[in-house]
């Protein structure tokens, strides 16, 4: 009786351990391969966290470059743009002087008297009612003006700098502008386009 009894415990024991050794080993591989999971997504994510590092720092650096690329080609256009109003302005100023002794000439006067007869077919009838207005000092085109138009009144004005002059009819609202101010600065537009200085040109 006490044998079975011993036997029966033995028994038992053995049912136990071997039921353990079971549970440890499907522990050990439940472990292994959780640890397997953990490990192949740690890498995973650690890979894609290098990628978005490497695609942040290569957005960064093309950025940097192109910010950088615009700044200079904004500054190469501030200097073109600077020098082509530079040789502008002194090509317009050589042709103001130039203008300024041909209002001293004989063809001056004489290119007066052809726009003066001009306007007065512009203003027709109200021809008698017109005004004239020119630069202070151009005693030319003063001259001139009254050999033509003897009854009409001769204005200087300041904001006529070169020559020629400006007519105008309040009856009809008519203004005609023969001045040399407006017709040099009537190049510019002309000069800017076909004096090659383009704004693309180093």
């Amino acid at each position: 009786m006490q044998q079975q009894e011993n036997n029966k415990l033995a028994n038992f024991l053995h049912a136990i351990n071997e039921y353990a050794e079971r549970q440890s080993i499907e522990i050990e591989e439940e472990t292994e391969q959780f640890m397997s999971r953990e490990l192949k997504k740690a890498e995973d994510d650690a890979n894609r966290e290098a990628y978005y590092f490497i695609q942040h720092e290569l957005s960064k650096m093309k950025n940097e470059i192109s910010g950088d690329y615009s700044r200079k080609e904004m500054e190469r256009r501030r200097q073109l743009l600077e020098k082509r109003a530079a040789i502008t302005a002194e090509v317009f100023d050589r042709a103001k002087s130039r203008l300024l002794q041909y209002t001293k000439t004989e063809n001056y006067g004489k290119k007066v008297t052809l726009n003066a007869r001009k306007s007065a077919v512009m203003f027709g009838d109200y021809m008698g009612s017109a005004e004239f207005y020119i630069r202070p000092g151009d005693s030319v085109a003063r001259d001139h003006l009254h050999a033509v138009f003897a009854n009409n009144a001769v204005h200087e004005t300041d904001d006529i700098k070169i020559g020629g002059f400006r007519a105008v009819n309040l009856n009809r609202s008519v203004v005609v502008d023969a001045t040399l101010d407006t017709a040099l600065d009537g190049q510019r537009e002309w000069f800017l386009e076909n004096s090659g200085l383009s704004i693309s040109e180093v």
